[in-house]
Parts: C-alpha cells; structure tokens; sequence
C-alpha cells in the first residue's frame, strides 16, 4: 500500500510536469471536478467531526470499559482513550480532547473547500506550476508518513499531517489542471487522493495495533479484537 502511494506520488507529478496527450476536457469540466473535490473534503470533514459514527459505518471498533484509564468524559471528542499510550494522539483545545489528526483533517478541508471554490469559480490565476508541485508532494509525504518519522509522534506533529495531507491533494489538484489535463485525469486523481487518505487510515490502525499490542495494561483486552483509527 506504501509503494502504491509512493508510486503514484510519481504518477502524478510525471502527468504535471509532462502534459503531453492529456486528452480534453469536458464542457462541464469545472464543475464536475470542483463539485467532486468538495464532496470528497466534506464527506472527509464530517467524518472527522464524527469519527465514532463513521467508524460504527465502517466496523472501526471501540470496546467499552470502566477501567479509568479508558473511561469516556463528556468533553472527551475523540475516538481515542483517555489513556497514557495514545496522549500523543490527542489534542486538547480549551476542555475538550480531540484527535489531533481528525482535526488536522477536518481544517485541511476547510482549506480545500475554499481553494477549489476560489481556483474553479472564482476566475483565480496562477502563473507557472513548477513552484507548486514541490511543495504539493512534500505536503502530501508528510501527511502519508509522518507516523513513520522518528520524533514526529508529537500531537502538533500529527494535528500538520492532517492538513498537510489535504492541501497536497489540493496543490497536486490545481496543478494538474493548470497543465491542462483531462476531465477523466482529473477525476482519476481525485480517486488516487481517496486512495492516499485510506493508506494514511491503514498506517494509523497499525500504529495504533502496535501500541496496545505492547501496551501493560490487560483489562481492556483491546489487543486481540480492536481495530484502531
């Protein structure tokens, strides 16, 4: 899945970079990958708004207990434990705890919303597009990996992933239409950036595998039947 995502990243910044034969584009270009770029931000928002719900949606599994290490609050927003093992995966604003990467999601499709509307309906102009492919798959290799970078474990480091994660698949978006490409290329993107959100979900539960797997703590028995994200 990793070499997939990476092979992909290359993909896409050939079809940038070299827009050659990128067929034509549909009378309702625009509006057809605007309208499905904005459904995939929103669909993503609302699922890091609700992730419990989406996870229920998706069989995510929490278990429940009364150990008080992984007792749920009423201020506590996130689909993780209040627990020592995920503390860097939870972010507090004010009295509430959020995922720090959900809401890293959640602000990068804010992000992504507003640009597609201002780049597609809003006659906006950009000059050149090799200034933006760099910063596109580096945004997007930080949001993808950034779980597998030693030291990055930090819930800052998590809550920049998310964005980073979206705006990439906003600055590769733009660019590939700035190159001229195709109504199919476009929307075939936009299917890789869905691809690239999945990969991330894989490295969390795996991540998050790891860390009950060597987790002390045996009253929750999250090890043998839960799956994290």
């Amino acid at each position: 899945m990793v070499s997939i995502s990476i092979f992909s990243f290359i993909l896409v910044a050939y079809l940038i970079l070299y827009p050659n034969n990128l067929g034509t584009k549909f009378a309702l270009h625009d509006f057809l990958v605007a309208s499905t770029f904005i459904a995939v931000c929103l669909f993503g928002a609302i699922a890091s708004v609700y992730p419990k719900t989406c996870g229920k949606i998706f069989s995510w599994k929490l278990i429940k207990t009364t150990n008080n290490l992984h007792s749920t609050k009423s201020n506590f927003k996130s689909h993780h434990y209040p627990c020592k093992s995920f503390l860097n995966h939870i972010l507090k604003v004010g009295k509430n705890y959020l995922c720090a990467t959900c809401t890293g999601l959640l602000i990068g499709a804010i992000f992504g919303i507003t640009g597609t509307i201002v780049y597609f309906y809003g006659n906006f102009q950009i000059n050149g597009i090799l200034f933006l492919v760099p910063f596109g798959i580096i945004f997007l290799s930080y949001g993808l990996f950034q779980s597998l970078i030693p030291k990055m474990e930090v819930p800052l480091a998590r809550l920049f992933a998310g964005i980073l994660l979206v705006l990439g698949s906003y600055i590769m978006l733009i660019s590939l239409d700035i190159a001229g490409s195709s109504t199919f290329i476009s929307l075939f993107f936009i299917v890789i950036s869905i691809f690239w959100v999945y990969t991330k979900i894989h490295l969390s539960q795996r991540e998050h595998r790891k860390i009950c797997l060597n987790c002390s703590k045996k009253l929750c028995n999250c090890s043998e039947k839960i799956t994290y994200y």
